[in-house]
């Protein structure tokens, strides 16, 4: 009788034990527990800055390899302007510490007048996003979801045309602040 005793509360205690155990072994370094090289997508959403609310949204994949710089697309959207680009950017594999610089541009011609043959006179005018990325990639915290690792950090995004005086609405005089969320899509 106390054979069955004793094992009926091993079947309840030996699971219950597993679910709880700590797998593997130490972690060295701040951010151990995550590998950072895998491709990465996410979103730059701006920052309420007084007196409004800016009018941008930012999107950006990039790929961290073994070695080497990672790289990637920044796309950015502000006023109903679209700045494509590209990201280039480091991960520490020991602190999980992203840092980045991104740049997304294009460029308009317009008419700004005409000669006295009736000709056009055109000027072009290059739209510049220029700024950095500071992010840190962590474990996941949510153990039930998909993603391995989760992206968090801050970007600054300056937005200025060439010439300068050219669209004035298309100049931000200082850097954005954006909020950076992004996921680990794969660990390749």
């Amino acid at each position: 009788m106390m054979r069955i005793l004793l094992a009926c509360l091993m079947c309840l205690i030996l699971p219950l034990s597993q679910a709880m155990a700590i797998d593997g072994g130490p972690t060295f370094g701040g951010g151990g527990s995550v590998s950072v090289t895998g491709t990465y997508a996410g979103v730059l959403v701006p920052k309420p800055v007084p007196p409004g609310i800016e009018n941008s949204l930012g999107l950006f994949t990039t790929t961290v390899p073994k070695s080497g710089l990672a790289t990637g697309t920044f796309n950015i959207f502000r006023g109903g302007k679209f700045y494509p680009g590209s990201i280039s950017a480091t991960a520490d594999p020991d602190s999980g510490k992203f840092t980045g610089l991104a740049n997304g541009q294009f460029s308009l011609t317009f008419v700004v007048g005409f000669n006295s043959k009736g000709d056009p006179i055109t000027e072009e005018v290059l739209f510049n996003a220029v700024g950095s990325i500071k992010a840190h990639i962590v474990a996941n915290p949510n153990f039930l979801g998909v993603a391995q690792a989760r992206m968090r950090g801050d970007a600054n995004i300056t937005f200025e045309t060439v010439p300068a005086g050219f669209d004035p609405s298309a100049n931000s005089g200082t850097p954005v602040p954006f909020k950076v969320r992004g996921f680990k899509q794969t660990s390749s």
